[in-house]
């Protein structure tokens, strides 16, 4: 299997067979979990006179979360889902756009691997903020989405991410496209007990009850439709 590569045109295969991560710069990370309501960027106003968006093409996708668990089941009332298109200079700070989805469906499924605990169905439906439907339509939907143990590739990007201080408090993001053969763990997961360094992780099924946001840490590989 190869190592991780910090180029943002490769993919790499990591040790648990049909899993990979995505190689890029590490996405620009704080001491904060995601925000369910923060209403993220939306799309660079235009000075076209037909009021038409003059956006690049996406090269990367990624997903931000926030889901609240209990006795080991998410609740569908509580999911936020932000996905973000991102061109080809690979620059996650200033993506193209936002689609925050704010009554997706998580669809409880059997895990694929050990080493991850829940693994759901992401129908993401309609999102609630305009991100020019051609470029959501490379990105699948339903997707499948999980929480698991940190994967070494993703803790060795931790500490240029800005959360080396609460590794040990971490838990791994998994997502795939319904029906590849390729998990992506692309980022990090935690409650705000997690975050704060309060709050040890479980090393099995089912995780602590809370509110988890689900983190990137590696950027996405979009293919054009």
């Amino acid at each position: 299997m190869s190592s991780t590569h910090l180029a943002p045109a490769l993919a790499a295969l990591l040790a648990l067979p049909a899993l990979g991560c995505m190689s890029d710069q590490a996405w620009g990370g704080d001491d904060t979990a995601f925000d369910a309501n923060d209403t993220g960027n939306g799309p660079p106003d235009s000075d076209d006179d037909t009021g038409e968006m003059d956006l690049p093409d996406p090269s990367w996708w990624t997903l931000d979360a926030s889901v609240l668990m209990e006795d080991g089941a998410p609740d569908d009332g509580d999911v936020v889902v932000v996905i973000s298109l991102i061109d080809e200079a690979a620059d996650p700070s200033s993506p193209i756009c936002q689609a925050r989805y704010e009554a997706p469906k998580l669809t409880v499924q059997d895990t694929p691997d050990p080493s991850i605990y829940h693994w759901w169905q992401l129908s993401l439906g309609e999102p609630d903020t305009d991100c020019s439907s051609h470029q959501l339509t490379w990105i699948s939907d339903p997707l499948e989405l999980g929480v698991g143990a940190l994967h070494p590739d993703i803790a060795a990007l931790l500490e240029p991410a800005g959360y080396d201080h609460i590794e040990s408090y971490l838990y791994g993001a998994y997502v795939r496209a319904v029906g590849a053969d390729t998990i992506w763990t692309y980022g990090v997961a935690a409650t705000p007990a997690g975050w704060d360094g309060e709050q040890d992780p479980v090393d099995e099924a089912p995780v602590p009850d809370g509110t988890y946001s689900l983190v990137p840490i590696y950027l996405l590989p979009l293919q054009g439709g």
